[in-house]
């Protein structure tokens, strides 16, 4: 019966999910420009982006090669994510409750706005929807059944984890605590195994932060000078904290809090000291990865004065449904024996309704319509190959349309993202701060640019693509000024 239940949820998730990738499809027309980075890192092949860690970038653009740049390919990829993360949730989950509890678990987490959101592309941000998950699941496994495979793989995800965003740094230290509040429980501590956990962590990392100090941490850079004046409560950034805080309430509200309102209602909250060691390590290890995790960026603003966007660890409360459930779970026999999964279900078909209402609206209104970026970037080509015959191997981008390139370019050049500044993106150019290929510069105005040896482009053009229905939206139009410089150039 409950295998049943969990294989209609999951039935249902899909489906969801499916009709998620085509009504994006419909009426985006363009990937999200989260994933076109992602898309511009991955086709440099470099340990440094300029902007966040390399793995999403690597995923994206591999991915974008295999399924030929197709877009509502791209968008399938983000809901394959999705599921798979409430698979993995799911998994962690059955380690901790019985089935039952444990998809009643997932089905409140799939029920908050982080999963919706996340749901939607694949960056820096959700393609740690299923990692965090899927590290924390591997390393309770090596902690309670000690096989060095579960070690193992714990290590090379928590890798992969600090590769697609510094965050992970916060989320690895924090499990590192609960597998030490373990082993001290249990009186068994798996020193050689954390060590190879932590070595494989380390060696999968150390390409990237090598490559930063060769480069002068261009990356650190980048996200200091993106930080500046950006803050939720002026110049203090403790100030930002019971912003922070609301945010958060309200993105796990509908999921989560919904769960938080049951429990308290029925009086399944009546927390029982753990007796049994195995009981007190689920709890310490609970207690670290589903409430301390989430709250850790609090404790740093405090501490450090920094300033919290609402969306840092967006996905950190993955496991608070779970450390709920097992609280009420021990409070009482017949816990949350009256909730169901179908309670939860009902926020993803909803915001779908709202999306599908919108995608509609765009044919009539300006509501959320896309840029015909598409369209723009295959005129650059078309203007290119007609003028020479070297094809677009540099991409400089002085229009944030230009982004684009790597993904609906023909050629997909390589990007520099920081445009014509010579101190950026130099890990693209040779020593002498020169590109001996095809370069093309793309404008978000008309100018007379040239470059540091005083070169003019070779030709140029001014590009105005209408506004035309595109799938079954209406796009706006995009001006784009381009350079074209087919010998190379110099910053």
């Amino acid at each position: 019966m409950q295998e049943n239940q969990s294989r209609f949820y999951f039935i249902t998730m899909a489906a969801l999910l499916v009709y998620a990738v085509f009504l994006q499809w419909a009426g985006q027309v363009n990937i999200d420009i989260d994933e076109q980075h992602s898309g511009m890192t991955g086709s440099m092949w470099s340990w440094v982006v300029d902007r966040h860690p390399p793995f999403a970038g690597f995923v994206g653009y591999l991915w974008g090669v295999a399924t030929g740049f197709s877009t509502i390919a791209f968008f399938a990829l983000s809901k394959l994510n999705a599921l798979l993360a409430l698979w993995v949730i799911y998994l962690l989950n059955l380690e901790f409750l019985k089935p039952r509890l444990a998809l009643l678990g997932v089905a409140a987490y799939g029920a908050t706005f982080p999963f919706v959101s996340m749901m939607t592309t694949l960056d820096n941000n959700s393609v740690l929807h299923a990692l965090w998950p899927a590290t924390v699941l591997f390393t309770w496994r090596g902690l309670s059944h000690g096989r060095w495979l579960d070690w193992g793989y714990a290590g090379i995800l928590m890798g992969l984890c600090f590769l697609s965003k510094y965050h992970s740094l916060i989320f690895g230290a924090c499990l590192l605590v609960a597998c030490f509040l373990v082993f001290a429980v249990k009186r068994n501590w798996q020193w050689a195994k954390l060590g190879l956990a932590c070595g494989l962590a380390v060696a999968l990392f150390a390409p990237h932060v090598l490559s930063e100090y060769s480069h002068g941490f261009q990356t650190l850079e980048w996200a200091q000078s993106s930080a500046d004046g950006v803050t939720n409560a002026g110049p203090d950034g403790r100030l930002s904290i019971p912003t922070f805080l609301a945010s958060n309430a309200l993105y796990n509200l509908f999921g989560t809090g919904l769960l938080l309102f049951l429990a308290w209602r029925h009086g399944w909250l009546k927390f029982t000291t753990p007796k049994t060691a195995n009981d007190k390590s689920i709890w310490h290890f609970l207690l670290v990865m589903a409430a301390l995790f989430p709250a850790f960026p609090v404790l740093l603003s405090a501490v450090f004065g920094i300033s919290l966007k609402a969306t840092w660890g967006f996905n950190a409360f993955f496991l608070l449904p779970t450390l709920v459930l097992w609280v009420g779970a021990r409070a009482s026999v017949d816990a949350f024996s009256e909730v169901t999964w179908r309670r939860f279900v009902t926020v993803v078909p909803a915001y779908l309704a709202l999306m599908t209402t919108l995608v509609i609206a765009n044919g009539f209104t300006n509501a959320s319509r896309p840029l015909a970026l598409q369209d723009t970037i295959h005129e650059v080509d078309r203007i290119w190959s007609i003028n020479t015959d070297v094809p677009i191997e540099l991409s400089v981008a002085m229009s944030e349309t230009a982004v684009g390139m790597t993904f609906y370019s023909k050629f997909h050049p390589k990007l520099k993202l920081s445009g014509t500044d010579p101190e950026r993106g130099t890990w693209l150019l040779n020593e002498e701060r020169c590109y001996e290929r095809g370069t093309v510069v793309l404008w978000g105005e008309g100018t007379d640019w040239r470059d540091r040896n005083g070169q003019q482009p070779a030709f140029d053009a001014e590009i105005e693509m209408p506004a035309r229905w595109t799938n079954l939206t209406w796009t706006k139009p995009v001006y784009m000024y381009m350079q074209a410089f087919p010998d190379g150039i110099c910053f």
